[in-house]
């Protein structure tokens, strides 16, 4: 089954309310039957962040905003269930035979005066997905969230983090922001994770943003 973003449609955009949501219609196909993504905050976890407009689709990928909070753990996050439905019947989730979804740009921010800022990660339980790959070279560091195991064989979670600081468009020969998912520069699969999922309808994952608890001032920024 594939998975495409550039034909779906955003029809609900509302995952920063209690009990919202984000749908993308006609997000794929299983035979001749249509597909819709629901992404919802997962049960027992909460999610918020004052750019809401930044939630939904980016060009050719699906977008969800993680702002890092001031707190006395820096650490802004959010927990998601992604959940492939009927597209006539969207509370009846399917179960797909496999599919490939792809977190891309994962790396780190403001490294400032040799403080290191923000910290892109994302955690997935092992039992959520069947396989995972990086790119021979990749940047992203993978170890397992409580330091025991050798992943993706971890009793806890899996946690893939940046280690880079990342650029934008504003610096082309360093831009890991990319713009197209079938055509991306060695950099930009350096800060990709790529995840097969068998006999699934759902997965949690957790996107997280973290900021050292030495680098306070850091910490009050956005992404």
């Amino acid at each position: 089954t594939e998975i495409d973003f550039v034909n779906a449609e955003l029809t609900r955009d509302s995952l920063h309310e209690d009990g919202g949501r984000l749908r993308y219609e006609n997000i794929g196909f299983k035979g001749d039957q249509v597909l819709d993504l629901m992404v919802t905050v997962a049960d027992g976890t909460t999610y918020t962040t004052t750019q809401p407009e930044k939630n939904g689709v980016n060009g050719a990928f699906g977008q969800i905003n993680i702002m890092n909070k001031n707190t006395a753990e820096l650490d802004g996050k959010g927990t998601f269930d992604f959940c492939l439905v009927d597209h006539d019947r969207p509370n009846k989730k399917v179960t797909v035979d496999s599919f490939h979804f792809t977190f891309f740009d994962v790396d780190n921010r403001f490294d400032v005066s040799g403080l290191i800022g923000l910290h892109e990660s994302i955690l997935m339980a092992p039992s959520e997905f069947s396989s995972y790959y990086v790119d021979p070279n990749t940047e992203i560091e993978i170890e397992c969230e409580d330091g025991r195991g050798t992943p993706p064989n971890c009793a806890s979670r899996v946690v893939f983090k940046g280690t880079v600081v990342g650029h934008g468009p504003s610096d082309p020969d360093q831009n890991d922001n990319p713009d197209d998912p079938n055509n991306l520069t060695s950099l930009q699969q350096q800060r990709s994770i790529s995840f097969t999922f068998e006999n699934t309808s759902c997965f949690q994952v957790t996107m997280d943003l973290y900021c050292p608890v030495n680098n306070p001032e850091i910490g009050r920024a956005h992404v």
